[in-house]
């Protein structure tokens, strides 16, 4: 969801909780008033990933709001984002914008998991006993959740958890080195 909006919304929220019962993965951007005003609605619902932008070098906008202290600040691309766009909309002649926003980043990020997650269902495919498959795990509470966290090499700025893929998804390693990390994620997960 590429936007956000300051109230409560009772059919949204209650369409957002029917999908969440599904299993459904929900991304929001945060939103982009900066520091003067928090976490806009449904990024701040609970089972939603909120989306927060950085910059190319993986700091965050100056536009997102304040990190949470009390739940993860996923953070990624989302500034001067070459994006297709209808020549003569908006005053705009050219066929490719360059956009920025929290809500730039929300389809990164959806895209990203949509990524995992076809990789997943294709490593499964190779794997002869049902139980040790992973894509029934990542349709679980918060096995997106880690396997994000997993990605993030190191918290930038002020508390926001910067999403490097390469960390998952390493050049040199083979489709069973990266189906292994998932692997590892889920194992350590469960160990406390």
């Amino acid at each position: 969801m590429s936007f956000g909006i300051r109230e409560y919304h009772e059919p949204m929220s209650t369409a957002i909780s029917n999908a969440l019962n599904k299993r459904t993965l929900l991304f929001a951007a945060a939103s982009n008033d900066g520091a003067n005003l928090g976490r806009a609605f449904p990024a701040r619902c609970r089972g939603v990933f909120c989306i927060h932008s950085t910059d190319g070098n993986g700091n965050p906008s100056n536009f997102n709001p304040t990190a949470s202290e009390t739940d993860v600040n996923f953070s990624l691309l989302g500034e001067c984002v070459s994006s297709y766009w209808p020549a003569g909309m908006n005053g705009h002649d050219q066929t490719v914008n360059a956009m920025s926003g929290t809500s730039v980043a929300t389809p990164i990020a959806a895209g990203l998991a949509a990524s995992v997650l076809s990789f997943v269902r294709q490593q499964d495919q190779h794997i002869a006993v049902e139980s040790e498959r992973l894509g029934p795990w990542l349709k679980r509470d918060n096995s997106m959740d880690a396997v994000f966290k997993g990605m993030v090499r190191r918290r930038r700025g002020v508390g926001y958890d910067y999403i490097t893929p390469q960390v998952l998804f390493d050049s040199g390693s083979t489709k069973e080195d990266v189906y292994g990390r998932i692997k590892d994620i889920k194992r350590n997960m469960y160990k406390y």
